[in-house]
């Protein structure tokens, strides 16, 4: 019984996507703003004329969230992959 339940939770704990990273770069097809993701926790939003403002995000299962110094700013893992944002869906390029 004890190999069942360490069986069942490494399994569980195996498909929690909560913490961890993304890496990768996405642009928002709304906006064009493109967003690159470093594992570590911090992602870089390069704007109009190529200015660069760099924030931190948190992953909860299918949101990821941006720590912005405006508040909070919320984007949802989609089926394929991307994600849904405030700026319109965000394509993952690399």
């Amino acid at each position: 019984m004890r190999t069942l339940y360490t069986l069942g939770l490494a399994f569980l704990l195996a498909g929690c996507d909560s913490g961890r990273g993304i890496e990768g770069t996405y642009v928002a097809d709304q906006s064009g703003f493109e967003f690159i993701f470093d594992g570590d926790g911090t992602v870089r939003m390069i704007g109009f004329f190529d200015q660069a403002v760099e924030f931190d995000y948190e992953v909860a299962d299918n949101e990821i969230k941006l720590v912005t110094p405006e508040g909070r700013v919320v984007l949802t893992r989609l089926e394929n992959g991307n994600f849904d944002s405030p700026w319109g869906e965000m394509v993952r390029q690399r």
